[in-house]
This record gives C-alpha cells, sequence and structure tokens, in this order.
C-alpha cells in the first residue's frame, strides 16, 4: 500500500514514526518511476496537522508538488493552520520551510534527541502564498 511506502520512508528519511491518521503525496518520476519526493499529513487535531517534506534526489521543489502540498491541507482537508515541528541542528530543512513561508511560533531550547531545540513552524491558510499563487494564475 502507498501509504506504508510513505510512512516507511518519512522513518527512515527523517524519523517521524508512522501513524494511524497518516496522509501523503508522493511525487514519482515519470521516466524513472521511482519516488523522488514524499509530502506526509499526521497529528491531524481540530482544524490543524503536521507537514513532513521528505527531498530524495537533492533536486529544486517542482512548483506543482509545493501548490499540491498546500493544496491538500487547506482546500481537501479544511485544515486552517499547518506545523512544521523540527530540529534546530536541521538548518537546511528550517531554512527550507521558511522559504516556503512557515513563520518560527515556538522553539523549545535543548530538548531535541541530539540536544538541538525543537522548533514550531506554522504556516496559516490565509497566509499560504501558494495556493493564492496557483489561484491567481488559473
Amino acid at each position: 500500500e502507498l501509504r506504508q511506502v510513505a510512512a516507511e520512508i518519512m522513518e527512515r528519511e527523517i524519523y517521524v514514526r508512522p501513524s494511524a491518521d497518516l496522509q501523503a503525496i508522493l511525487w514519482v518520476n515519470d521516466k524513472t518511476n521511482e519516488i523522488e519526493w514524499v509530502v506526509g499529513y499526521n497529528a491531524f487535531m481540530g482544524k490543524t496537522c503536521q507537514m513532513h517534506v521528505v527531498n530524495l534526489t537533492g533536486k529544486t521543489t517542482p512548483r506543482k508538488l509545493i501548490w499540491a502540498a498546500f493544496d491538500y491541507p487547506f482546500n481537501k482537508a479544511g485544515i486552517e493552520v499547518v506545523f512544521g515541528v523540527l530540529n534546530s541542528k536541521n538548518e537546511h530543512a528550517v531554512a527550507y520551510d521558511k522559504k516556503l513561508g512557515f513563520k518560527e511560533v515556538n522553539r523549545w531550547d535543548g530538548v531535541h534527541d541530539d540536544g538541538g531545540d525543537i522548533v514550531l513552524l506554522e504556516m496559516k491558510r490565509g497566509e499560504c502564498r501558494w495556493i493564492k499563487e496557483y489561484k491567481n494564475a488559473a
């Protein structure tokens, strides 16, 4: 099952433990049929969820994938706020998420497994430029 494949990739690559509420987008290379990206969502609570992104190739994120990554929670699932929970020592991921438009809303110093900070980022539906840009371009 594709959900299990997504869960295995997220656990292996970014240490996200599998959860029963996992939803995911798999981005597959149409020439090689290999999975290049996984965008996972879990911890659905009220009108919020967590979002996780795995880049398996190191390539630039396709704009259509970025749109789909935010279209699902905001337009399909009725989510109002998407959270990212990161280790501050993963500076690349923190910078990537902030470039997407996530904002840091809290930080817990030194409580991650390896002594890094836990960083809480959020993206509010009304602040998401990706779904706005796509709607305006259509």
